[in-house]
């Protein structure tokens, strides 16, 4: 099961585990059309049809999906889910939200609607909560474009990068923060600083390679697949041939987003491991 993450920070006593945690929409290619899968908790009433389908892939991501009908529900469902958590647990603020944007490595290989996380977003930025999306899996061109901030047409606060940054050669990790975030923790006393970093970053070697990597990312004369000046590669995955595949009765789903390709075989029996 994949999750939403809203954190909440006693600075009393300290970390302990209580969250919110919303089911995120979905989006993946089933039958040879884009398909959109609603949790449990938002399936209070009946979606048209122009909301549970769509023509291409690069219409889930266009911006004029925001003032939709659709829009206004993922708006609504979200801001409830604010208030609510907020009267039943007796917080008055959420730490931050954190989210692998677009696409949730960590669940099962799931496409998030770009919709719902870019309206979450800035609800919680409209809250006052900070946004962390965790890049580790999707930075650094994995997705076809340098950061998901591309995708999602929306900035974080704190992004966090790993793997791809060196090309994979050499483990190196990286924090990003914005101005208000850093000046945060700026002061006189280590009462006051953030002394943590990843594992893995700021060392010669990583920094060499990763330095080196992206250099050659961006560069048309070492990476054929940049598409011209642009920042944008070119798609990995033949659209015909998904679709294709996505057509056989043996697979459930299937998602391809730059150079990303995951493919869910249907499942005959309920104990499947």
């Amino acid at each position: 099961m994949i999750k939403q993450c809203l954190l909440i920070l006693d600075v009393i006593n300290g970390y302990k585990g209580r969250g919110l945690f919303l089911d995120p929409p979905t989006v993946c290619m089933h039958n040879g059309l884009w398909k959109l899968y609603l949790p449990v908790k938002m399936q209070t009433e009946k979606f048209e049809l122009e909301y549970v389908s769509f023509s291409s892939r690069d219409e889930i991501f266009k911006s004029n999906r925001d003032g939709s009908g659709l829009g206004r529900r993922y708006r609504s469902f979200i801001s409830q889910e604010l208030l609510l958590h907020q009267d039943s647990s007796g917080f008055s603020h959420i730490a931050a939200l954190i989210i692998e944007p677009v696409m949730q490595a960590a669940g099962e290989m799931q496409m998030v609607d770009p919709l719902f996380q870019r309206i979450l977003v800035r609800e919680c930025q409209s809250w006052k909560i900070p946004v962390i999306f965790y890049e580790v899996f999707t930075g650094f061109w994995r997705l076809g474009t340098e950061s998901s901030v591309e995708l999602l047409c929306c900035q974080p606060d704190i992004s966090c990068f790993a793997k791809l940054m060196t090309g994979g050669i050499i483990p190196l990790a990286a924090t990003l923060a914005s101005d208000a975030v850093f000046k945060a923790f700026v002061g006189d006393s280590k009462l006051k600083a953030l002394l943590h970093g990843n594992s893995y970053s700021a060392h010669a070697m990583g920094c060499m390679a990763g330095v080196k990597s992206i250099k050659w990312f961006k560069d048309c004369t070492t990476n054929v697949n940049l598409i011209g000046e642009s920042r944008l590669l070119l798609e990995s995955w033949d659209s015909e041939l998904v679709c294709q595949i996505s057509l056989h009765p043996a697979i459930h789903r299937v998602v391809a987003l730059g150079t990303l390709c995951a493919i869910e075989l249907q499942a005959e029996g309920s104990n499947v491991g």
